[in-house]
């Protein structure tokens, strides 16, 4: 079993990280997600020794829901390949 993604709880807000391969960065922006999000992950930076990147959510509405959903979509779907 794997994680799919990391919940993050603060005073007033939540984050959401969820972490993927490097060769996997070009699948995930072709996923139907906002630009926004796109724009997130260009930016993210490899992470750690294995070849891994975080996209993080910080959650203060419920605009980014769909966006997740998406990319764990994506994420599961990758797993099983």
């Amino acid at each position: 079993e794997k994680n799919l993604y990391w919940l993050y709880v603060y005073k007033g807000y939540f984050s959401v990280a969820v972490w993927f391969k490097e060769k996997n960065r070009t699948e995930i922006l072709n996923a139907d997600i906002s630009e926004k999000t796109k724009q997130l992950i260009r930016d993210a930076n490899t992470m750690g020794k294995l070849p891994t990147f975080p996209i993080v959510f910080d959650i203060t509405t419920v605009e980014p829901f769909a966006d997740i959903y998406a990319m764990l979509d994506c994420k599961q779907k990758l797993e099983r390949s």
